[in-house]
């Protein structure tokens, strides 16, 4: 509500090479897509997805505008931070993570243990965000859920906008499980996204 929707998905892989920090910030020829948004509007919500996947210099960049509150584009034009909210999502460690809960850890337990890694293994993204979230792993009954529900969403939206029903097999469903526990929730969103709207 804060937002009013402001929101910006970004995936990390596909700024993975120093070149790509171009498209993030803009160039001489070209606004950045971070940049751009963030001029249009400061009060943005930015999902970063598998931050550990971008280069470092992009990470790099980011240390300003997460730690002071300020970025700069690439003619130096400081631009508002202040009032953006980051969120990085992650499946570091999900096999870690998956075998201790299984061994009764609450995530909380593991939490000192990732950090700790996070420390090690990418000091880039321990020192991005303030807060570390260790999140129970998703069952196959919780990615069917989640399947249904965004489904149910765009059911509604098709419905009301070209008067049509959608149905979903069994195994269409199953699929779609397959692609969450493969992939991830985004991912099954985006596919269920893509695969409804493309029927029509």
């Amino acid at each position: 509500i804060y937002f009013g929707g402001a929101y910006l998905h970004l995936e990390a892989s596909e700024f993975s090479t120093p070149e790509s920090l171009k498209k993030l910030l803009g160039d001489e020829t070209t606004e950045g897509i971070f940049t751009k948004r963030l001029k249009e509007n400061p009060y943005l919500l930015i999902l970063i997805e598998k931050p550990e996947l971008a280069h470092q210099q992009v990470l790099t960049a980011l240390l300003p505008a997460l730690k002071v509150g300020y970025l700069k584009d690439f003619r130096g034009k400081t631009i508002d931070f202040a009032n953006t909210i980051v969120i990085g999502v992650s499946e570091l460690y999900d096999e870690l993570i998956e075998l201790e809960i299984k061994k009764g850890f609450t995530p909380e337990d593991l939490l000192p243990t990732i950090k700790e890694k996070l420390k090690i293994d990418y000091p880039l993204i321990d020192e991005l965000f303030t807060e570390i979230i260790v999140f129970q792993p998703l069952t196959k009954l919780d990615l069917k859920n989640l399947a249904l529900k965004f489904i149910e969403k765009l059911k509604g939206e098709i419905l009301k906008n070209f008067n049509s029903e959608i149905l979903i097999t069994d195994s269409a469903l199953a699929k779609l499980v397959e692609i969450g526990e493969n992939e991830g929730v985004l991912k099954l969103k985006s596919t269920i996204e893509d695969k409804l709207k493309s029927l029509l």
